[in-house]
């Protein structure tokens, strides 16, 4: 799981009963679900194809990295200020055989340019 935010499936509430107040919607499905929505929406709005190149700020422990090359087969340049989150991410990078499409670096972001 990811430490941030996530896109729940929001349907309608069924409508208010007599004295209690209506929630306007429900939200459905579980919060692993939900940050695989937030994933693919952030890909598809970004229309991420293969071949291009996705560059990921401050990568954490590698989820959009992993996701956007193994599910769009894109490239990734991921940087991070975090030793201990590049060495885990490159573990889980490995683990999926996607060291051909993504490369982490430990640097700055202020300071980072290609």
């Amino acid at each position: 799981l990811m430490y941030s935010s996530a896109i729940y499936d929001a349907v309608a509430a069924p409508p208010a009963t007599l004295g209690q107040p209506s929630s306007g919607l429900k939200f459905r499905g579980t919060l692993e679900e939900a940050q695989w929505r937030k994933l693919d929406t952030l890909c598809d709005r970004a229309q991420i194809k293969p071949g291009q190149t996705l560059l990921d700020i401050g990568f954490g422990w590698g989820g959009l990295s992993l996701h956007a090359a193994k599910k769009y087969g894109c490239k990734v340049t991921g940087v991070t200020l975090s030793v201990e989150q590049k060495a885990l991410a490159e573990e889980r990078v490995e683990k999926e055989g996607l060291g051909h499409l993504i490369n982490f670096e430990v640097i700055d972001y202020r300071t980072f340019a290609r």
